[in-house]
């Protein structure tokens, strides 16, 4: 394949790579701490895996770093279009192979089929979701459970990993403007400073604020939620904090791109000595307080809320600094051959480290020797065989996937740019776009994807489609909007477990109904013990429905007496806008006031 990245690429770091490791490495263990180290009566499983705490934010930080290091120039000295284009192909080619057979997998492995049944409404767009690795880019709920939560979960952060490649050419020139690597450093510290101090107004006025998002984000669901809460989802999963990170990558990077000619002092280096100590220390202090070792009153609070996207980023920047300005013993310890070759499998530790563990957990056993013995070999045994079915999926899939589509995807490149780029030519050929343009294209590059975020929001919100459909499709009837929906509210003293009781909710239901439902104005609701999940098992269960006509007054209701399950219940809507509609094909009876009162 012909590329035009190999004139502009820059000589490869190791310590970056072996560094790439101990963040996958930092996950796998923490993740081992949970499921394979549980005790009764015990947190030391908590306390041990204070080590992942700054996993993810190395990931992202790291990314930032790599992706400005190795197409900065790209993009600077070469055909927008094309470097886009040859961009765009190199991270795909990257991700896609194993990230697509892990899918497969998880498809399986994960119980999809069981979460998001076939036949359903939530089965096509949540593949869809996973499939184009846009499952973070919205708080998307189903069933109370957000889908990076409930379906390979692991995913999430390649998702968002995605998002921050399509914001990199919308950031790239406005970075690489800055010509004065000490000039980058101030920049630098500035953002910083404005980014926690943000993330520190956020925890503040935390309150009024989720009151904003509940008002307008739908199917939003609170802290009770836990992972699935629209707080977690924004602070920890979501690309739009997390770029954050990714972007205080690309600045370290330009920083150390613009001093690479200019010799380090000895004082310089002495003072980078301890720099990067500090930046390993501050980074032990946020894991202890994180993990709750130490606890702080209000500062242990804040630091958990900044620790989720941000607190963890600036003495990792720090580190990447040095490490790629200055050579000494902790650079050499990060280039060794072994962690750099764990380095590159990194990526397949990731991915299949949940599916490995999972075959040692175990439940949770009493804090003595004997008990200790057995998690040590769960452990060790977990994380060995993670890492030599990485190393096989590195080289089956990993390294020839990237290959074929590298080269698939270069001759479809150089058939739709139709340029004669080649790694013979000149960087004369590809002057630097002048500074309008560049301004240009970012703004250009923003704009799309603006449009696409809020497009997607858009598509998930029934107002939103209702409103469009309304003015492209005239329709003088009524719809149906679906209030409340309840499966088994009869069984709420049934004798289950608290556990299982806790299913039998007022709306546990509504979001399948409604989904189902929406833009009719006569809609035949098959209610199905398997479609909406049983809440309590053994028990005849009742189901009861409220709703609404747009432009009508008033909220009807229906009910189906226990078992309810096999049958269908009709809700309508007027058809002409004189209140009469079609009849029912089963009686829809009163509601029982019962409802009500829950």
């Amino acid at each position: 394949m012909q590329s035009i990245t190999r004139p502009y690429s820059r000589p490869q770091i190791p310590a970056l790579t072996g560094l790439r490791f101990f963040a996958a490495f930092f996950v796998l263990w923490g993740h081992s701490m949970d499921w394979l180290a549980p005790f009764k009566d015990s947190r030391i499983d908590t306390y041990l895996s204070f080590f992942a705490v700054p996993a993810m934010s190395l990931f992202f930080v790291l990314s930032g770093f790599v992706i400005h290091y190795n197409y900065r120039d790209l993009f600077l000295r070469s055909n927008f279009r094309r470097a886009l284009f040859e961009f765009a192909s190199a991270r795909f080619a990257r991700l896609y192979p194993l990230y697509f057979i892990a899918l497969l997998i998880a498809i399986s492995a994960d119980d999809f089929l069981i979460h998001f049944p076939p036949g359903s409404q939530t089965t096509g767009p949540v593949l869809a979701h996973f499939v184009t690795l846009t499952q973070s880019w919205w708080y998307t709920v189903y069933n109370r459970q957000l889908i990076t939560v409930s379906f390979f979960p692991v995913s999430w952060s390649i998702s968002t990993e995605m998002f921050f490649y399509a914001a990199y050419p919308a950031v790239v020139f406005l970075i690489a403007s800055v010509a004065k690597g000490r000039l980058m450093i101030w920049i630098a510290v500035f953002y910083v400073g404005l980014v926690l101090a943000a993330l520190i107004v956020s925890r503040a006025y935390q309150a009024p604020l989720l009151q904003m998002a509940e008002s307008s984000v739908p199917d939003y669901l609170g802290f009770e939620y836990g992972e699935n809460s629209f707080y977690r989802w924004f602070f920890y999963y979501s690309p739009y904090t997390r770029v954050l990170e990714f972007l205080l990558g690309c600045m370290t990077a330009q920083a150390t791109m613009q001093l690479s000619s200019r010799p380090a002092s000895s004082s310089e280096f002495r003072w980078a000595g301890l720099a990067l100590a500090v930046a390993l220390f501050l980074l032990l202090v946020i894991s202890v307080l994180e993990v709750r070792i130490i606890q702080i009153p209000i500062i242990s609070d804040y630091v958990s809320h900044l620790e989720q996207s941000f607190l963890c980023a600036p003495p990792i920047a720090v580190i990447l600094f040095c490490v790629t300005r200055y050579k000494s013993w902790f650079v050499r310890l990060l280039s060794l051959p072994l962690l750099v070759a764990l380095g590159e499998m990194s990526y397949s530790i990731y991915l299949l480290h949940t599916w490995t563990l999972r075959l040692f957990k175990h439940p949770a056993g009493d804090l003595n020797l004997i008990g200790l013995f057995n998690v040590t070999l769960s452990i060790v045994c977990g994380i060995a065989l993670t890492i030599l079915l990485a190393y096989s999926t590195y080289r089956l899939i990993e390294i020839p996937g990237r290959r074929w589509l590298r080269r698939s995807l270069g001759a479809a490149i150089s058939v739709i740019v139709h340029d004669t780029a080649n790694t013979g030519l000149s960087q004369s050929l590809f002057p630097r776009p002048a500074l309008a343009k560049q301004a240009a294209l970012s703004i250009s590059v923003t704009l799309i994807l603006i449009v696409i975020i809020l497009g997607g929001e858009a598509v998930r919100s029934d107002r939103a489609i209702g409103s469009v459909r309304n003015l492209l499709i005239h329709n003088s009837g009524s719809e149906i909007i679906v209030l409340s929906a309840s499966y088994g509210l009869n069984c709420d003293t049934f004798g289950h477990p608290r556990s299982i009781r806790d299913l039998v909710l007022p709306g546990n239901v509504t979001e399948k109904v409604k989904h189902f439902c929406r833009f009719s104005a006569n809609c035949d609701v098959p209610v199905d013990v398997n479609w909406f999940i049983d809440p309590a098992d053994g028990c005849a269960k009742d189901f009861r429905v409220a709703y609404a006509c747009t432009g009508e007054p008033g909220i009807k209701t229906g009910y189906l007496t226990a078992e309810a399950s096999g049958k269908n219940i009709e809700l309508k809507c007027p058809l002409d806008g004189t209140g009469a509609g079609s009849s029912p094909s089963n009686p829809v009876s009163a509601l029982p006031p019962r409802d009500a009162s829950r």
